[in-house]
């Protein structure tokens, strides 16, 4: 349970993490062990998947309760948190109630954000487009920088409050969420654990799927029913081979010319878009994706 204090494999577990990257075990494991809990109350929901009265009155309650387990709210952060807004407007209240508990708050949060590690020692990786530039293609040549310079803040700031989210389903609602360490765990195309809300406990759980050794990574599959751009838009990545992939990859007049194996998606003959590719980045499927997905962080 997040308590007050972080339990002593659950800190193994946190402090593991952060210099691997990811989420290990710290014994073994068996299938359907509960590797995490975390009380809802100790969370920071923002989303609550209703509408109207019902969601306003779920919303308020939440946030009567949470300051008297973590502590009070600044008015202007509290009222700003009560808006309703759709998924944009959760990440932005996620973002804002974080850079809060940075600043401030204490107890669990104020531990979890110390087991952090410091921005600058996780810079991001970009996309190794050199095979791009060698194109005789103009617009091609130019596309990366392009997006670049439209996106990347807003993927950038979104990162801080995205990668550490998940939405769940609790009592037949959708949840937006921040959980306090679970954001370690690393996506998987094989997962070994899943995740879920727990209506009985109302509390989020990470449950091992299948066996595991002591120092083995614990991962999960990031949306296994999101579209690329859902995807794009919650954790700023996308899969090859999605399954729910509905993005309309359309031709552009740039394509013509370029080989086989760096034309986008939809200039491929409709034989190869029926194949399911390997699993692994698809730098023409993310171009793609980042452009239908951009309607989403217009401001």
């Amino acid at each position: 349970m997040l308590g007050s204090a972080l339990p002593p494999l659950f800190a193994e577990l946190a402090a593991a993490a952060a210099p691997l990257r990811g989420l290990r075990a710290t014994c073994p494991l068996l299938a359907s062990s509960l590797l995490l809990w975390g009380n809802l109350a100790n969370t920071l929901c923002v989303g609550f998947g209703q509408t109207g009265r019902r969601s306003a009155a779920a919303k308020r309650l939440y946030l009567h309760r949470w300051p008297q387990r973590h502590g009070c709210l600044p008015g202007q952060l509290l009222a700003f948190l009560q808006e309703e807004g759709g998924i944009m407007r959760d990440i932005e209240q996620l973002m804002a109630w974080l850079l809060w508990l940075r600043r401030g708050g204490g107890g669990l949060w104020r531990r979890y954000i110390d087991l952090l590690p410091q921005g600058n020692a996780t810079p991001p990786q970009p996309l190794a487009f050199s095979r791009w530039s060698s194109c005789n293609c103009k617009p091609w040549r130019q596309l990366p920088a392009t997006i670049a310079a439209s996106l990347s803040p807003c993927m950038s700031g979104c990162s801080a409050a995205s990668l550490a989210s998940c939405t769940g389903c609790a009592g037949g609602d959708a949840l937006s969420l921040l959980v306090p360490c679970a954001d370690f765990a690393n996506h998987s195309q094989q997962p070994n654990c899943v995740f879920w809300l727990s209506e009985e406990a109302a509390a989020f759980q990470l449950v091992a799927l299948e066996n595991q050794a002591a120092g083995g990574e614990v991962t999960i599959r990031y949306g296994p029913s999101c579209s690329n751009d859902q995807l794009l838009r919650q954790y700023g990545f996308t899969l090859q081979g999605n399954a729910w992939d509905r993005l309309p990859l359309l031709a552009t007049a740039g394509s013509v010319g370029l080989p086989a194996a760096s034309a986008p998606p939809a200039a491929l003959s409709s034989s190869s878009r029926n194949q399911q590719p390997p699993a692994g980045l698809s730098a023409p499927r993310l171009l793609a994706a980042m452009h239908a997905a951009a309607p989403l962080f217009a401001r």
